[in-house]
């Protein structure tokens, strides 16, 4: 645990010790339908193109957005995704409610430009959740949403209710 917090804490500085442009990259959202869970961090991607695909589909299901930012280095990043693989109940519940997108952060793409728009983070992986229109419903340090090894079925379940749509 030591060790994971020493990275978040490097990489956390690393995300906000210099702006640079974030690189051109496709702007689609991620497929939920076939294996949600498979999308990768990908440093090529355009987080505000991504984030304009994410609000119009969130529009047209009438989903909010979860944002998971983090990137392909951070060991809780596919923690998270191997939980929802495990947590099927709880990935039906997370794509019924919400239109993901991954921003990627790294050392050589820090993405600060795209996260300044938000409250300052301390780590990854983090979620903010927006609605719709790109208003930000809730910013979460997923450290909240552990347990032991993993995730905490309990507390994710409550939080992916908390924080969904109301219809």
């Amino acid at each position: 645990m030591t060790h994971t917090f020493f990275v978040l804490v490097v990489a956390s500085k690393l995300f906000f010790s210099s702006v640079q442009p974030p690189l051109r990259g496709r702007a689609t959202v991620p497929n939920q339908t076939t294996d949600a869970t498979s999308a990768k961090f990908d440093p090529h991607r355009n987080s505000f193109d991504d984030l304009s695909a994410a609000m119009e589909e969130a529009k047209r299901t009438k989903r909010n957005i979860l944002i998971e930012v983090g990137g392909e280095w951070c060991e809780w990043c596919h923690i998270m995704d191997e939980f929802y693989t495990k947590n099927p109940q709880l990935l039906a519940l997370r794509d019924k409610n919400y239109v993901i997108m991954k921003a990627d952060v790294s050392e050589n793409h820090p993405n600060a430009k795209f996260l300044a728009q938000f409250p300052r983070i301390d780590g990854a992986p983090h979620i903010f959740i927006l609605d719709a229109f790109g208003k930000l419903v809730r910013s979460e340090d997923t450290s909240e949403l552990e347990d032991g090894q993993s995730y905490s079925v309990e507390r994710f379940k409550k939080f992916l209710e908390k924080y969904a749509p109301k219809n």
